[in-house]
């Protein structure tokens, strides 16, 4: 089901003579996208940590802080069904995306963010250094100097922390279809991009976009509509099945034409079965007439024997049949 099949829907018994009996409200949700957990800064030194941080979804954020080893929990309702939930425990950040229908979290491990190992260690015996448990705010101009050589400067790094990419989410706006075309709308969207465009004639124009972050939203098409998000560290991507979609529809309409054709068919056995029942009617009605007429054309006299009475030069024989004497009132 897709959402355009949201709307109120009416149930009937079959075998009660197509009789209304309930009428439901259906929504159709799409499930939630994960949340993005984000540290903005990160203050610590000797028993004090204080790090500022964004849960977020599409469509929600909530801004907090974690210091003196706790956070407030937050919570944000969009459209009386998407939640985000912020919360702390002693050993997590966690951000809970939600509906009535699925959810999703992100966390963060505190330990790591407060403890301290964080930073450069130097390897002694080796030619590189192992950098642990970085952030964003870590990024920045790193210079590299020669312990050996009176710490003579010998290199610059301009390095940058990145967040791995969150998944994006391709949802079909609108879908018209026949059994000779199928159009479907869509949009292909991350946090920060979006793309919207249509599928028609069995095709879809690639399309592509790109943040001041360096993040990447990628649409393409061939049996499946393709929204892919990346960066230099991570991509994902979320996908519809284009050849699914319209044969699905395609199957709809033949069943709404041959619910169609029934419905057309057992009208017609009514409205004839009604023609002949009225024919059936009128036709008993006028015979009913036509016996009583006859019997309205019958001469009665008064009679006590059998007589012949003469018209013109043919004698006619009339027979009556005595029902009782006439008597005459005293």
């Amino acid at each position: 089901m897709m959402k355009t099949d949201s709307g109120l829907y009416r149930a009937r018994s079959v075998e009660d003579n197509n009789k209304f009996f309930a009428e439901y409200r259906v929504s159709v949700i799409d499930a939630v996208e994960a949340p993005v957990l984000t540290v903005n800064s990160n203050q610590s030194s000797g028993d004090s940590c204080t790090v500022n941080f964004t849960c977020r979804s599409h469509e929600l954020m909530i801004n907090s802080s974690y210091q003196d080893k706790s956070c407030s929990p937050e919570k944000e309702t969009s459209n009386g069904t998407n939640t985000l939930i912020l919360n702390c425990s002693k050993e997590s950040i966690i951000c809970n995306h939600s509906n009535p229908v699925s959810w999703k979290a992100d966390r963060i491990n505190i330990t790591q963010l407060c403890g301290n190992n964080k930073g450069v260690k130097q390897a002694d015996d080796t030619d590189y250094d192992d950098v642990e448990n970085v952030q964003k705010t870590d990024s920045g101009l790193y210079r590299a100097r020669s312990i050996e050589d009176n710490n003579k400067f010998f290199a610059e790094y301009k390095v940058s922390v990145i967040d791995a990419v969150e998944a994006p989410i391709l949802t079909v706006n609108s879908n018209q279809f026949s059994s000779t075309f199928c159009t479907v709308s869509f949009t292909c969207r991350s946090h920060e991009l979006m793309i919207n465009s249509s599928y028609q004639d069995n095709r879809c124009s690639s399309k592509e976009v790109t943040s001041h972050e360096n993040f990447t939203l990628i649409l393409g098409c061939e049996e499946s509509i393709t929204c892919n998000h990346s960066n230099a560290v991570s991509w994902k991507e979320d996908r519809i099945n284009i050849t699914q979609l319209c044969e699905d529809n395609e199957r709809q309409t033949e069943l709404s034409y041959g619910l169609s054709y029934m419905i057309v068919l057992v009208l017609g056995c009514v409205v004839t079965g009604v023609i002949v029942f009225a024919g059936l009617v009128l036709y008993c009605c006028c015979k009913n007439k036509t016996d009583v007429k006859l019997a309205d054309d019958t001469d009665y006299d008064d009679v006590e024997t059998l007589t012949q009475k003469m018209t013109g030069d043919t004698w006619t024989t009339v027979t009556y049949f005595t029902v009782g004497r006439n008597q005459t009132p005293s």
